[in-house]
């Protein structure tokens, strides 16, 4: 498909590189090394809710349900909402059989997830070229490159992982179908819709499989008719099937494709769009630095910077991008790696479907990374083709040098992810005005007991923005801990007056007026819970206790064998029953 040829020495050196399995090895190896440090990391930030406290994978009964639209538990975001990703909860349920909740054997899985992405990238350019040299350049270049590694070091971010795997795989056997292995058509088509249970911007696939076809459907220089091309094309009928048939279940159930998560405005996603497209460009051009939070922000109204320069520069690197295609030895590949690099981005853009103040992420840039890869390796060739018999040693020097640079800056990059205090303490270097990095670092400073330091930081977010719950809530939790009640009393009402919905509010709050002697109120507020979340562990037994506090004895006695009854493991309920009827006796 691609001229062969890289221009290599005979010495003994390149002999032994050109055995199958060496180099890609060689690349594997190299990989593995720059991530080795993520394994000493714990769980953050997401990883509670999402693997810690998650019952959901604990079970293969809720991993089963996961897989019936409507019907799935709420398995901390996987699969509820906008969400509908059982992959996912396998994967997740895997990985607890095997490692339970030890980081480290979830931190080696994604690594050599990230390891298996890098040894398909390196086969799916050298089917691509032709070329064993190529496939190991854009390989290294995928495999170090530093916007992965939010997608390696972070344990909940694994749904762009598991995605990519999929469709590159069913890309690669794809590839062995045009060979004329029919076989190979099934095995692309059902990783195709493993991936679009993995995470929903896999909706893109089908649009690269057909414009891939067309392409290669034509010959460099030749003269075939469009009619062959568009005939080539129909090759992707499977593809829009399935993803036809994803569509209508989605549809007919509880969950809904990119649904809203805001209602930010289409005239300001549409200015927002160059702003997004321009941060994308230049992580993945010039990743030096790297965080779980951007201060980028939308736009409202068009002005110079947030809109026309960033217009400005992505029209001036689509030029240089399309000249650049122009001049390669076989354009097809060219533009294809530029779809690659393009439609993966597209779902990203409906931000509408992505928290408000934190809507860009180097997470998403995964996928698209596998096209701009391509396209740098093929920017690369005539570094290696200039002198013939010179064994290409220039473009092998810079390969070298953007490789050591992009090592440095993975090591780098990557230690954030270590532990919470550290993740949270960059964000707010790189998003000083996002409230919720503020919040959760003030939210690490409570957890190991320093509320001195805590209890600024979400004053200094309510001082921004006095409606902000979250911060309403954990600063009357900090103040509970603390033993500071008045103040607790006040911020917990505070956030029930913005959002009356979490039922735990209302338990803390009642908790806080038992201890004040407030019984009536304590009581009201209790049962104001136990209505929103009337199963949730300890709500029966707070209840009971304000009750006995109260001389409602037996209230209490039926609230304390209610807890027993619904949550058979709370020790403490079963003896605090036991305790008050043997009183009684």
């Amino acid at each position: 498909m691609y001229p062969t040829g890289l221009a290599e020495s005979s010495t003994s050196v390149s002999q032994f590189f050109k055995k199958n399995g060496v180099m890609e090895i060689l690349v594997c190896f190299v990989t593995a090394l720059a991530y080795l440090g993520t394994l000493a990391f714990g769980f953050v930030y997401d990883d509670k809710p999402v693997i810690v406290d998650n019952a959901g994978i604990r079970s293969w009964q809720f991993v089963a349900h996961s897989f019936v639209p409507g019907f799935s538990p709420s398995v901390s975001g996987l699969a509820e909402g906008t969400f509908y990703r059982p992959i996912t909860a396998v994967w997740m349920r895997l990985n607890y059989a095997a490692f339970g909740l030890n980081p480290a054997g979830w931190h080696f899985a994604m690594l050599a997830g990230h390891v298996l992405m890098t040894y398909l990238v390196f086969a799916l350019v050298q089917r691509l070229t032709g070329n064993r040299n190529t496939g190991a350049i854009a390989a290294v270049f995928f495999g170090l490159h530093p916007v992965h590694v939010e997608n390696v070091a972070w344990l909940s971010s694994v749904n762009d992982l598991l995605m990519s795997l999929l469709l590159l795989g069913s890309f690669l056997a794809y590839l062995r179908f045009r060979e004329g292995r029919k076989v190979w058509m099934g095995a692309s088509v059902l990783l195709f819709a493993m991936a679009l249970l993995s995470k929903e911007t896999a909706a893109v696939f089908p649009l690269l499989i057909l414009n891939f076809a067309i392409l290669f459907a034509y010959s460099p220089g030749g003269n075939e008719k469009l009619s062959s091309a568009i005939k080539q094309g129909f090759v992707s009928l499977p593809y829009f099937g399935v993803l036809v048939a994803y569509l209508a279940v989605r549809s007919s159930t509880f969950y809904r494709l990119l649904g809203p998560i805001n209602n930010v405005s289409w005239s300001t996603m549409f200015l927002t769009w160059p702003s997004v497209m321009w941060f994308d460009l230049k992580h993945l051009l010039l990743p030096v630095s790297s965080s779980e939070f951007y201060s980028l922000a939308y736009v409202t109204a068009p002005d110079f910077k947030n809109f026309v320069l960033p217009v400005f520069f992505l029209l001036v690197a689509l030029m240089a991008t399309g000249y650049g295609i122009s001049k390669l030895p076989d354009v097809r590949l060219g533009v294809f790696a530029f779809l690659w690099l393009g439609l993966p981005v597209l779902p990203t853009l409906y931000l509408r479907a992505v928290a408000p103040d934190n809507f860009v992420h180097d997470r998403f840039l995964y996928l698209p990374s596998v096209g701009i890869v391509i396209l740098i390796t093929l920017a690369l060739w005539p570094l290696f083709t200039r002198r013939p018999g010179s064994g290409g040693v220039a473009g092998w020097a810079v390969v070298a040098v953007f490789c050591g640079a992009a090592f440095a800056a993975t090591v780098s990059h990557q230690m954030q992810w270590a532990n919470n205090l550290l993740l949270y303490r960059n964000g707010i270097a790189s998003a000083p005005e996002n409230l919720v990095v503020r919040d959760n670092l003030a939210n690490e400073f409570a957890n190991a007991g320093d509320f001195n330091s805590a209890i600024p930081l979400y004053l200094s977010v309510l001082q921004r923005d006095p409606r902000f719950w979250m911060a309403n809530y954990n600063l009357g939790y900090a103040y509970f801990r603390s033993g500071r009640l008045d103040e607790a009393a006040n911020y917990l009402k505070r956030a029930i007056q913005i959002d009356d919905r979490d039922p735990d509010q209302f338990m803390l709050l009642a908790r806080t007026q038992m201890q004040q002697g407030k019984l009536a109120q304590a009581a009201q507020n209790a049962q104001r819970a136990l209505q929103r979340a009337p199963q949730s562990p300890g709500f029966h037994f707070v209840l009971a206790k304000i009750l006995e506090d109260s001389g409602q004895r037996d209230k209490a006695i039926a609230e304390y064998r209610t807890e027993v009854l619904a949550h058979p493991e709370n020790g403490l309920a079963r003896s605090e029953l036991q305790r008050i009827q043997l009183s009684q006796q």
